[in-house]
């Protein structure tokens, strides 16, 4: 019988390792993750979008500053080279878009179905949301939700880079909480 979380703890959306650990886990394919990669960013926007539409300005700000600081607490120099990208969606869904919420909401709908259906389905050969139960927790799914939708474009732009062997750094520490993650997913005796 397969362990049915890996009790992780809230410490887990500031450690980069561990991210991409699970990233590789359910991304095997190395064209799943240049779509994800792509379409992450998408997402991202109708989140900001989304949130400028409700919430005042200074929140907003405060949001992209913890997305940001996020990504640099977790890796400076790669956090420093998405910092240009997180700035341009924030700046375009927040001052140069024209769209509706409902537009909006269903451009994610359709890019989220574009994410399951041709990257998981067909691209891995794999069930969608197949992959392991990080946590029990409400407040970890919440996290894990809002984790997804504004600081995925940073992990799929470290995954690819890890897809064309550009930090093997990474790449090393990664694999080790791989590992951890596989030993966890075997059957108990």
């Amino acid at each position: 019988m397969l362990q049915k979380s890996l009790h992780f703890e809230l410490d887990y959306f500031f450690d980069l390792k561990r991210q991409i650990a699970i990233k590789r886990f359910t991304h095997k394919k190395f064209w799943n993750v240049v779509l994800h990669s792509l379409t992450s960013w998408v997402i991202a926007w109708c989140g900001i979008y989304i949130q400028s539409c409700i919430f005042p300005f200074f929140i907003q700000l405060f949001n992209i500053i913890c997305i940001i600081s996020i990504c640099i607490i977790q890796d400076v120099s790669l956090g420093l080279v998405s910092l240009p990208g997180f700035l341009v969606i924030f700046y375009h869904a927040t001052y140069l878009t024209s769209m509706t919420i409902l537009q909006t909401l269903s451009l994610a709908m359709l890019i989220g179905l574009l994410q399951i259906f041709v990257g998981q389905k067909w691209i891995e050969g794999s069930e969608p949301f197949s992959g392991p139960n990080k946590s029990n927790s409400a407040l970890f799914a919440v996290c894990d939700v809002i984790n997804d939708i504004f600081i995925a474009p940073f992990h799929f732009m470290v995954t690819l880079g890890l897809r064309l062997d550009l930090r093997e750094d990474i790449r090393w520490q990664s694999d080790t909480e791989l590992r951890k993650i596989m030993s966890r997913m075997q059957p108990a005796p």
